[in-house]
């Protein structure tokens, strides 16, 4: 197929696997919303993924692998997947709140140095098991300090994330909105 409909497969609860061809550039707001996923493929043209588009509610998926083709991912697209271990945003490029908000399991994040655009913090509600937050050292808009647990952007100084036990380094000017959201923050 060639193009998934706003809210096509919404609510499906018993919809386990999802696997989208190389058809589909786009996957659309609520596409997959409330879905039972477990077993998620997405194909290699999918350059965006809209607004709740895999939002979760009783699937046991455990692992996000974004394809170098998306470079953008909406707001809660990847929302309440809680058994998510495992996550790998590709080559994204911008990224929306909550965009992985809920991810109770995580224990690490990475911040590719493909993203140049975070609007609001796209990892609320994650849970006490993220210990790890790094952000590669080629990106040119965020940061990470080694043991800081936060992503800064370069042009404010503003933290944009915040998670258990970040450590905010000198300098930094503020912290952005739902920065903190289950964030544990002490500033140096």
């Amino acid at each position: 197929i060639q193009s998934i409909g706003e809210g096509a497969f919404y609510s499906c609860s018993h919809l386990s696997s999802i696997h989208i061809g190389a058809g589909i550039d786009t996957i659309p707001k609520d596409a997959f919303w409330g879905s039972a996923v477990n077993d998620l493929v997405i194909g290699s043209n999918v350059s965006y993924i809209g607004e709740c588009a895999f939002l979760g509610l009783s699937g046991k998926l455990k692992s996000i692998s974004l394809p170098a083709s998306v470079k953008h991912v909406g707001k809660n697209a990847f929302s309440h997947h809680m058994y998510v271990t495992s996550l790998d945003m590709g080559q994204v490029e911008e990224l929306e709140e909550g965009a992985f908000d809920g991810l109770l399991s995580l224990a690490a994040i990475h911040l590719p140095a493909s993203v140049k655009e975070i609007n609001g913090n796209p990892f609320t509600l994650c849970g006490s098991t993220l210990r790890t937050v790094t952000v590669s050292p080629d990106n040119e808009h965020f940061y990470s300090p080694a043991s800081c647990n936060a992503i800064i952007s370069r042009e404010t100084n503003y933290a944009v994330s915040c998670f258990v036990n970040t450590i905010l380094p000198e300098g930094v000017l503020g912290i952005d909105r739902n920065a903190m959201k289950l964030g544990n923050v002490v500033r140096n």
